[in-house]
């Protein structure tokens, strides 16, 4: 910047001495930018975007449309980089300098683009999805109240209110004896049946059954 900054101040201070404003705004750039040359891709002098030599006020120009500006002189590079600014640098002899137009999406870029940012959210959601049910599978049961005396609906499974032994964490459960642990998760009632199975569930606030 303060670079740029030196460089358009000398630029300003010849046209104003000197009547000779043609050497003043001369660039000495002797071949384009190279494909490999990034060094100023951030300002917009990039070899894919170029449009040859030019004066900067023809590259400034609406019917061109060029935003990015690059020009040698005294063996020291700069990018110039916004329209105004082009235009503003008064660089004649234009057979010498490179501009650059803005790159512009195809359809084929358009397109790639919105399948990258369709695939992330669907990542995203895979993620927020994942860590949802592992704080569901380790967070507590809401069951409101005991197991009824006539309720048989899980008693294959071993949840039957003769063998309740209360609510506790499956783990204490499995260490109790517990060979079914009933739990209600998002409105929905599940009888874990088996001594291993309650202990792997890693549950809390479910009833406990020997």
């Amino acid at each position: 910047m303060k670079l740029t900054a030196v460089f358009f101040s000398t630029l300003i201070a010849f046209a104003v001495a000197s009547s000779d404003e043609a050497n003043a705004g001369s660039c000495s750039n002797t071949a384009l930018i190279g494909p490999n040359n990034q060094n100023y891709a951030k300002q917009g002098c990039v070899s894919s975007r170029s449009k040859g030599w030019r004066s900067s006020h023809n590259c400034a120009d609406k019917s061109v449309g060029g935003k990015a500006y690059l020009c040698v002189q005294n063996n020291v590079t700069t990018c110039i980089s916004g329209t105004s600014n082009v235009k503003a640098a008064n660089l004649e002899n234009g057979d010498l300098g490179s501009i650059f137009l803005p790159v512009v999406q195809t359809p084929a870029d358009l397109l790639t683009t919105q399948l990258n940012m369709k695939v992330a959210f669907f990542i995203l959601s895979l993620i927020a999805l994942a860590a949802a049910s592992e704080d569901e599978a380790q967070g507590s049961c809401s069951n409101v109240a005991k197991i009824g005396a006539k309720n048989k609906n899980y008693a294959k499974q071993g949840c039957v209110n003769t063998a309740s032994k209360g609510f506790l964490s499956s783990h204490n459960c499995f260490s109790k004896g517990g060979r079914a642990y009933l739990c209600v998760q998002g409105g929905r009632t599940t009888c874990i049946s088996g001594a291993n199975n309650v202990k792997a569930a890693n549950l809390e606030n479910g009833e406990c059954f020997i």
